[in-house]
């Protein structure tokens, strides 16, 4: 989903966020070099099923890239209990959805001399897991569902030789 994922250590990266005291996880995607789209599916056990989108625009000082996936799985696998019957795993479905929308525009704003790099970057997850039972519960109805939805907007622009703005948000 992601082209690189990089861990910085250290106190500085709280300057990324309050959660953020000894390091920090970037996930970024590379800027596009031209147009291209890609499918990616796949079918595993535990009726597993994943799939992945990609599309990519670049026009000039512009570029919109979009990823989609989607990732499912049944897990009603078969196992024996501790009196040696066959048991059918229950309630141990997840499901995950999610996207990620980058957009960058390079172009001269501020200066005539200098360009302004301005980056979009959108990522939204939806996680559904159906929780088992445990060995001592006869069945269960626990789900845990997550929603994430982050947003950076990369303004990056050069003064002088020597002196460069930089803002992220």
């Amino acid at each position: 989903m992601f082209d690189n994922i990089t861990l910085r250590y250290s106190g500085n990266t709280s300057l990324y966020g309050s959660g953020n005291v000894a390091g920090a996880l970037f996930l970024t995607n590379n800027e596009i070099e031209n147009d291209r789209y890609k499918l990616e599916l796949g079918y595993g056990s535990f009726r597993q099923f994943n799939g992945l989108a990609k599309a990519g625009w670049k026009r000039r000082s512009t570029s919109v890239h979009i990823r989609a996936f989607a990732s499912t799985a049944k897990n009603d696998f078969t196992y024996y209990d501790r009196n040696g019957s066959e048991q059918r795993m229950s309630n141990a479905d997840r499901m995950a959805l999610g996207a990620i929308l980058d957009g960058t525009f390079n172009d001269h704003i501020f200066s005539k001399k200098h360009k302004t790099h301005v980056a979009v970057h959108s990522w939204i997850q939806q996680y559904n897991r159906a929780i088992p039972p445990a060995l001592f519960e006869p069945a269960s109805a626990k789900e845990q569902a997550d929603f994430a939805w982050r947003n950076v907007l990369d303004i990056d622009q050069v003064i002088t030789k020597y002196i460069k703005l930089y803002a992220k948000i």
